[in-house]
């Protein structure tokens, strides 16, 4: 096998494994009825995207609205069926595999056969199959987390200014669909830290700690 064909092939695989993550997402997706937490989100969908963000302001023990506001813009031009409600995390949940793939590769390039069965993984997973068929966030922070990752290893090994927006970016969505995402921007935030300590620059610590305090602005 040529050292040209070896990519086109990975490439073909990990299309083929996206698409069966997808079909396997997309199956029976509307025969279940709605779980109370989905029957709950397709409820306040209805409401406006002020009487959403004050719910979310006002309540106590409440995920951050963005969640509530995609879903009212999605139902509005999808309607409320059990298939339609679930068809945005189904997607999401496919979408994880690829972006898996490419976290790995941007972690471990010359591991092909880790990120191959890395994205297989993903694809059949249990958990992931249920929660890629439940109407609620959870697919949509796992997507908007590895392309945190993603971005974070960009901006690490290329310094590109892009991939530091990208980072920020991805965390500020990802916070405004789930507050424990900050676990996650948390553990980013220490690994600059480390970097910089490694390579004992004290610049690369203000700018890891910079980069982390903005990936949390939404939530100061």
């Amino acid at each position: 096998m040529t050292e040209t064909s070896r990519p086109r092939g990975e490439w073909w695989l990990l299309a083929g494994i996206t698409l069966a993550a997808l079909a396997l997402r997309l199956w029976a997706i509307g025969d279940k009825g709605l779980a109370y937490d989905e029957a709950a989100t397709a409820l306040m969908a209805r409401a406006t995207a002020g009487e959403i963000v004050a719910f979310h302001w006002n309540a106590g023990f409440e995920h951050p609205p963005l969640w509530q506001l995609t879903m009212a813009a999605w139902s509005a031009l999808f309607g409320q069926s059990e298939a339609m409600l679930r068809l945005l995390p189904a997607l999401m949940g496919a979408l994880a595999v690829p972006l898996a793939w490419l976290w790995v590769r941007r972690m471990w390039p010359g591991e092909r056969a880790l990120r191959l069965w890395t994205a297989l993984l993903m694809a059949l997973s249990p958990t992931l199959l249920l929660y890629s068929q439940e109407a609620r966030m959870y697919t949509v922070v796992l997507a908007l987390a590895l392309l945190s990752l993603i971005a974070l290893c960009a901006a690490v090994t290329r310094r590109r200014g892009w991939a530091i927006a990208g980072f920020v970016a991805a965390n500020w969505i990802m916070t405004g669909f789930h507050y424990y995402s900050v676990l996650l921007i948390g553990v980013e935030g220490l690994f600059l830290l480390l970097l910089a300590a490694r390579a004992r620059s004290w610049r690369g610590a203000l700018a890891g700690a910079i980069i982390t305090l903005l990936s949390l602005a939404p939530i100061a």
